[in-house]
Parts: structure tokens; sequence; C-alpha cells
């Protein structure tokens, strides 16, 4: 390309050649996390699919779990009463009932605000192509990237929390409707919302293919939610198969969603038969909350090494060789045998 003389190139073109020459950034990371983030959320609002996959199908998801529960809040919790049982019969019966389907209500919510996130992997997929362009070309640095992919995507799970939280968590029936249930709940909903689009953040980054990171995302994310103590409690499973329940963000959640919901029951009332449902917690429920917490900004922050490995120049990675692989490797650029070799130097045509 013809470049015009000095005087009569624009301040942009200037601007920008001066940039690649000096391999430093145009504006500081503040200001680069305010562009990415605005062009972000432009795109968004301008994209039908996204509002379509980011707020419509969740929010059918969420309303069909808020009307397949809300019979348990029918007279006798929707149990119908078989003949010959006394009334003690037919409320112990009834409250083993509405522990069942709370609990299923439980785990069938916090699976579904991590499951939501899996959209994200697209939207990363675009933004990482675009990314890596910009940022071989001196636009942008990893530490922005991840900096605005953070703040959007909890912010992101605060909203999502508030508004599908409050959609289906007042549908089945309530143990103890008191305001700090309520905001445990929305709390432990947002956490996990921002953990499933940490993780997919981080799958996208380590595998760069929208199909080889969704394979990966999913096989990893339903043996987690899996091991998260509804099926069964890790004090029936043997030491090393408890090795997922310990790492599971999803054992956090649900452990704490529990004790939220039935651990300030007094002894000897008839919801303390919570004891016989029970996934054997051993952490109080706001120590459960904070574990939770810390798995967005793990995610991120690997998310940010295998985005910092995947564009470094191969100068980066020549520096962990061997000295006998750098010499095997200038000797088959030279057409040379590899040192040590007998054979014959190949002769160039």
């Amino acid at each position: 390309v013809s470049r015009a003389p000095g005087p009569g190139r624009s301040r942009r073109t200037r601007m920008l050649e001066g940039l690649l020459a000096s391999k430093t950034k145009a504006r500081s990371i503040p200001a680069q996390i305010a562009i990415l983030t605005r062009r972000a959320y432009l795109k968004g609002v301008r994209d039908r699919d996204f509002w379509y996959r980011m707020l419509f199908i969740p929010l059918l998801q969420f309303a069909f779990y808020a009307i397949l529960f809300v019979w348990t809040r029918s007279s006798g919790g929707g149990m119908a009463a078989y003949d010959g049982w006394t009334p003690e019969d037919d409320e112990y019966i009834t409250v083993l009932h509405l522990i069942s389907a709370k609990r299923s209500f439980l785990y069938q919510t916090l699976t579904a605000a991590v499951i939501t996130e899996t959209a994200v992997l697209a939207e990363c997929y675009t933004e990482q192509r675009a990314f890596r362009r910009e940022h071989a070309a001196g636009g942008y640095s990893a530490a922005a990237y991840h900096l605005q992919w953070a703040f959007r995507l909890m912010a992101q799970a605060l909203w999502k929390a508030v508004l599908f939280g409050s959609v289906v968590y007042w549908a089945p029936y309530q143990f103890a409707p008191t305001a700090e249930a309520f905001f445990y709940f929305i709390a432990v909903f947002a956490l996990l919302s921002s953990t499933g689009s940490a993780f997919s953040l981080l799958m996208i980054s380590f595998i760069p293919d929208p199909e080889g990171a969704g394979t990966a995302h999913n096989a990893i994310v339903s043996v987690l939610l899996q091991f998260s103590g509804f099926y069964l409690p890790a004090c029936l499973m043997p030491p090393v198969v408890n090795i997922p329940y310990v790492i599971s963000f999803g054992k956090f959640a649900f452990e704490g969603l529990l004790q939220n919901e039935f651990g300030d029951q007094p002894y000897g009332s008839r919801w303390s038969y919570y004891g016989y449902q029970s996934m054997d917690p051993v952490l109080s429920k706001w120590t459960n909350l904070l574990a939770l917490g810390l798995y967005p900004f793990v995610f991120h922050a690997l998310a940010f090494v295998f985005t910092f490995l995947h564009t470094r120049p191969r100068s980066f990675w020549t520096r962990f060789d061997s000295e006998a692989k750098r010499a095997e490797r200038v000797a088959r650029a030279r057409l040379e045998p590899p040192p040590g070799s007998s054979a014959p130097p190949t002769q160039q045509l």
C-alpha cells in the first residue's frame, strides 16, 4: 500500500502507524474497557438474537419451572389422602412430599441458572475473533478485554437474578417466607449465573472453537451439577468418588439453599423432617455463599491466562524450548541433517 507524504496523511493514519511502530496501546486500560463495553452493548441492542437468547428464552424456562411447582401451594400440598390414613399420617406424608418437591425446585433452578449461560459461548467466540485482530494491531490489551467481560457478565448476572429469581421464587410452597431467605436466594442465583457465564468464557478462551468449547463445557458442567448432593449425599459415596463433589460449585449452592430453606426451623417442629432429606451439610449457609462467590473470579482469571498465552508471539514460546530443540528446528529450516545425525545434508534445488 502506497503511503502519502507526511503532511498529506490524516491524523488517524499517522496515529495508527505510530501505534504499530511503538507496539503500545493507544489508550489506558480504563479507556479500553469503556470502549469495548460500549461497543458490546451497542451491538447487543441492535442484535435481535441477543435479546432473544438472553431474555426471552430464559424467561420462558423459569416461568415453566414456576408453573411446574405451583401445585405445591394447593390444599394438602397437592397430595391426595389414601383410605385408612390418620391425620398424623396425612401430615407426615404431606410434609415429606413438600420437602422433596422444594429440593427438586431448588436443584432445577440452580441448574437452569448455570445452563442458560451457555449462550455466552457464541457471543464470546464472535468477539474473540475481532479482539485477536485488534490485539495483534496493538489496539486492545488482553487485560482490558477480560476486565470488560468480567464487568459485563457480573452486571448481567445481577439483573438476571433479580428478574428471573423474582419470577420463580414465590411459585412453590414457602416454608419460611422471610426477606432474608428471598434475598439469599437472589444472591445465590446471581453467583450461579456469574459462575456459568465465567465458565463459558473460560472454555472458549481455552478452546477457541465453538463446537469443541461447547462439548467440553457441557461435559464438565453436567458432572459438577450431578455431584451437587441432590441425587446422592456425599456421606454415601466413597472418598475417591467425592472429588467432583468437593470442587463442585453446585455443592455450595445447593447446600446453602437447603440451609436457607430449612436450616432455621426449630428441632422438633414438623419441618425438622428435613433431617431425613439432608445432604449432610458441613458448612453454614453464609460460608457456602462465600465459597460460591470465589468461582467467578477464579474462572475469569484462568480465562485471562489462556487468552494471554494464545496471543503470545512465537518468540515467547521458543524461550521454553531446550537448546537441542532449537538446534533441531534451525537445522530443519536450513534443510540440514539434525544435530548428531549421520545422514547426508539435503541438497537444495
